[in-house]
């Protein structure tokens, strides 16, 4: 399939490609990777009237040491750097591992850790072909006032998040930059997204993802875990990010691709703090999945997948008190 007809803008900074954004509004979107936006187009579900290529932008790639111990990463490095890095393999294992989880190896090679974070939410209805829905077949996040893959809901759409480094970023307490033609802000990655199908990050107009900041991991224990049912390509059934801290202690346990934002179990981190002992796992488990709030059957039923956050976050667990 051919891409549908569009103006290529490339600006030379950030205040530039913010401006355009701010000014094209709906018709405009961001191109970095475009490993998820091209595909969309292709199948008709995307039509924008503009692209504005982020490349040309000096200073958005690259993994920086930070003074304070952590680390910054641009939005637009490529996922396979993530993945590769021997900073992050010493210091963000646990993100170097939810990277190369990332699609495959063509896809990690294009695909920016950026782009990963803004990913479209994913629904088995709205991601299909254009050509394989009827013209007035619209769910809700295609315009309509319809949801296909939860028909009985009222209100709502149920797509959910697919970016796979969300969990293991936001166990590492990462802070990302955004960007404008007018200044910029720093938010907690876990703030960024809104929970709601449509309109999913916390993104006001013309602004740009443009890094991630991570704090030192001294004294950080993580690990991530991902359940898809193919070990390539396919988006995560569920994932599970599980950190522990010492100093000062802090627990963290987050879920990804159940709902449409990532879910942070904080009752099951209250207990994991509690107790260290071997049986504490499976406890943190059962009480993770019975606080999650699953949203919908896309990618797995909900029973199936409350049984694999469970399994998922006591093996995690066990992990991090193992290391």
């Amino acid at each position: 399939m051919r891409l549908p007809k569009f103006e290529w803008v490339a600006p030379s900074s950030l205040k530039d490609a913010s401006e355009i954004l701010k000014d094209k509004g709906e018709c405009a979107k961001l191109l970095a990777g475009g490993t998820d936006l091209l595909i969309a187009m292709k199948q008709r579900i995307l039509k924008p009237d503009y692209l504005i290529d982020l490349k040309n932008i000096s200073g958005l790639s690259g993994i920086y040491k930070l003074p304070d111990g952590g680390a910054k990463i641009g939005s637009l490095t490529k996922l396979i750097e993530v993945a590769t890095s021997g900073e992050m393999k010493q210091y963000y294992p646990s993100l170097a591992k939810a990277a190369s989880s990332v699609g495959s190896y063509q896809i990690r090679n294009l695909g920016t850790i950026g782009g990963n974070l803004c990913l479209d939410t994913k629904c088995d209805y709205y991601n299909q072909s254009s050509y394989w829905k009827g013209p007035s077949d619209k769910c809700r996040k295609g315009g309509g006032d319809r949801c296909y893959a939860f028909p009985y809901s009222k209100r709502g759409c149920y797509a959910l998040l697919s970016g796979d480094t969300v969990a293991a970023l936001i166990t590492y307490n990462a802070k990302i930059r955004i960007t404008n033609s007018e200044g910029e802000r720093i938010i907690p990655l876990e703030e960024f997204y809104t929970g709601q199908g449509i309109n999913h990050i916390n993104l006001k107009p013309g602004e740009i993802l443009s890094e991630i900041l991570l704090p030192p991991s001294n004294g950080v224990r993580a690990f991530f875990l991902k359940y898809a049912p193919r070990n390539t390509i396919d988006f995560a059934t569920v994932s599970i990010g599980v950190s522990l801290k010492k100093n000062p202690i802090e627990a963290r346990i987050v879920v990804g691709g159940v709902a449409s934002a990532p879910l942070r179990l904080k009752e099951a981190e209250e207990l994991l703090l509690q107790r260290v002992d071997d049986d504490i796992a499976d406890e943190v488990g059962k009480l993770g999945v019975a606080t999650a709030k699953i949203i919908s059957s896309v990618r797995g039923g909900v029973n199936y997948k409350r049984e694999m956050i469970r399994l998922l976050i006591r093996d995690a667990v066990r992990c991090v008190q193992g290391f």
